[in-house]
């Protein structure tokens, strides 16, 4: 099997967003942690950021079980080159579930007014990154048991 491809195909792998901090972050190690037949692409806009967040996961066989996934939800080609990297990771498995974590909620979001840029940044990412991601990789995800979780706060 080529170095692209799971060593096995028994695992359920799991793409989730915003991986890269905060509650993504916490959710990959709670999967990995609790879950030892998944395996987890870790979302991050930053691949630097996403390798920091990997060094923070424990244990050398956990880490076996995760991948650090380049991944702007606002950004059509960095979603699709996204798509297109955890498929060759797949080979012919499905994705079992992809988890809409990115977000953005500005500090002082809700105690005024956002001006036109703040709120248009923050629906690029909570509505259309999120529409988008999910379209891009629903033709992956296991047709029977796929599961699609969206984060919303």
């Amino acid at each position: 099997m080529s170095s692209n491809a799971f060593e096995t195909k028994q695992l359920r792998s799991v793409v989730v967003t915003g991986a890269n901090k905060g509650i993504g972050l916490a959710l990959v190690k709670k999967i990995l942690n609790e879950q030892p037949d998944s395996f987890v692409f870790l979302g991050s806009r930053s691949l630097e950021r996403g390798q920091a967040a990997l060094q923070s996961i424990v244990g050398e066989g956990t880490r076996k079980r995760v991948s650090v996934l380049e991944l702007d939800v606002t950004d059509e080609s960095s979603v699709a080159k996204a798509v297109d990297i955890v498929k060759a990771k797949l080979g012919s498995a499905p994705l079992y579930g992809l988890v809409n974590n990115a977000g953005v909620a500005p500090v002082d979001y809700f105690a005024c007014a956002p001006d036109v840029k703040t709120l248009d940044d923050t629906l690029k990412v909570n509505y259309y990154g999120l529409l988008d991601t999910t379209r891009a990789f629903l033709p992956l995800l296991d047709k029977r048991a796929g599961r699609i979780v969206h984060m919303s706060s």
